[in-house]
């Protein structure tokens, strides 16, 4: 997803119009907002709109997501639903660890990530922490 450059992606990740959604990748890591009730196919319908409205594609999405035994509930703004920086309920990975496993899902000898995209990830980590 492509956004504007003065447009962080918290703010886009949140105008999604499910929980199931609300993910992102940052420089050298992911993150899964509500990954604790998607493990159980469990998505929090989120209102995406002043005008309290839904998008014509939201139906569809969860329409999708029903067929494949997601459960929608109503997203309340309760303690236990919101999601915050640094939250433990907030899955987060290191973008090495992923192309390591997917690199040895590929190649089942492979023992470290190439010294190319070491260096990739890197720079990439350093980007992030300067822009924090």
């Amino acid at each position: 997803m492509l956004l504007p450059p003065n447009e962080r992606i918290l703010y886009a990740v949140l105008k999604f119009y499910a929980t199931h959604l609300t993910s992102f990748v940052r420089g050298s890591f992911a993150a899964y907002l509500y990954h604790k009730t998607a493990k159980h196919y469990i998505s929090y319908t989120m209102d995406i709109s002043e005008d309290k409205y839904e998008h014509k594609h939201s139906f569809r999405g969860k329409a999708k997501h029903r067929l494949r035994g997601w459960k929608f509930r109503k997203f309340t703004r309760n303690t236990e639903n919101l999601r915050y920086r640094k939250d433990k309920k907030v899955k987060m990975v290191e973008v090495k660890h992923v192309y390591l496993s997917a690199l040895q899902d590929q190649c089942e000898n492979a023992q470290d990530i190439p010294v190319g995209v070491k260096d990739y990830i890197r720079k990439r980590k350093s980007a992030s922490s300067l822009s924090n």
